[in-house]
């Protein structure tokens, strides 16, 4: 199902657009109503997302052009567009990245269609799906890791509030990898 959803994510030639620009930094300018300071936003299928969190984020992202730049970039991106939320009645459901973003919340599974398919969108090939089991009856969790061209692989678990980047659950009963 998560294969299936990347697959129609990426046929989605504004999903390819949207990720290309956060990633390059092309960023529009709108009011933040809250703030009344200028935001980086993005456009996807008629609506604005944020794009970075500041303009001087932006800018700092955007200056060092490389790999775990891009990563952070999405990462960022989906952490300022997204609530995580559980899915209702224990069924799970499975949402390409237009649904995801314009529900405005995922589970764990949207959240790794929505990173895997922009992660693809923009040329990284190595990307797995790490499902766990946190205490060893029921696989609990999913979440998307990517493997950098030239370094490590960073877990990209955004489900876990005030946690960043490359977090993980350090203690788990049970994991498996799965090729996306």
């Amino acid at each position: 199902m998560i294969r299936g959803q990347i697959a129609k994510s990426l046929d989605d030639s504004a999903t390819r657009m949207l990720a290309s620009a956060i990633v390059s930094g092309n960023f529009d300018s709108m009011t933040d109503p809250r703030s009344g300071q200028p935001v980086p936003v993005v456009p996807f299928h008629g609506r604005w997302y944020r794009g970075a969190a500041s303009w001087e984020d932006a800018r700092s992202l955007c200056a060092q052009r490389d790999y775990a730049c891009e990563v952070t970039a999405l990462w960022n991106f989906g952490v300022l567009n997204c609530r995580y939320t559980q899915d209702q009645d224990g069924e799970d459901t499975y949402q390409t990245v237009r649904a995801s973003l314009e529900a405005g919340a995922l589970d764990c599974d949207d959240m790794t269609i929505l990173f895997a398919a922009m992660l693809k969108a923009i040329g990284f090939e190595e990307i797995i799906a790490r499902v766990v089991s946190v205490q060893g009856q029921t696989w609990d969790h999913i979440y998307p890791l990517v493997k950098l061209p030239r370094g490590g692989w960073i877990a990209m678990d955004a489900t876990e509030r005030g946690k960043h980047l490359g977090w993980e659950y350090a203690n788990v009963a049970a994991r498996r990898d799965f090729a996306l």
